[in-house]
């Protein structure tokens, strides 16, 4: 019998933009609790911000389109504003996640997508 090493997979790269593609261990959702889990950080979200950032994991690091998000947000009962409601919890759900390493980033055309960075708490350590 031949054993072989059983290796680490690779790490995934986007195709488009060639950053590392978020890894599940980056942002971990509890949904019961509407609770985002990032770097050692957690913090509760009001239950349509969650369901963005829910919809945007799932979807990383591809571009969710906002029909995509209204129609997730809103199912069959779409109101006339939800355009404006859509871009109302995205600023202030940006303002929540400001300095956890999570951003939305907008793509005109496009949609928003969810990025992970390093935590603002795990800044760079300077060797003497």
């Amino acid at each position: 019998m031949i054993v072989t090493p059983v290796e680490a997979p690779a790490r995934q790269d986007c195709p488009s933009c060639g950053r590392p593609l978020p890894s599940e261990k980056a942002v971990r959702l509890d949904p019961g609790a509407r609770l985002v889990l990032h770097g050692g950080a957690s913090f509760v979200l009001p239950p349509t911000e969650f369901e963005i950032v829910a919809l945007l994991h799932r979807w990383a690091p591809r571009f969710v389109s906002i029909d995509r998000i209204i129609i997730h947000l809103y199912q069959d009962d779409e109101p006339d504003y939800a355009d404006s409601a859509l871009k109302v919890a995205i600023c202030k759900l940006r303002k929540r996640l400001k300095g956890s390493g999570l951003s939305i980033e907008t793509r005109y055309g496009c949609g928003y997508r969810l990025r992970c960075e390093k935590p603002v708490t795990e800044s760079k350590r300077y060797d003497r």
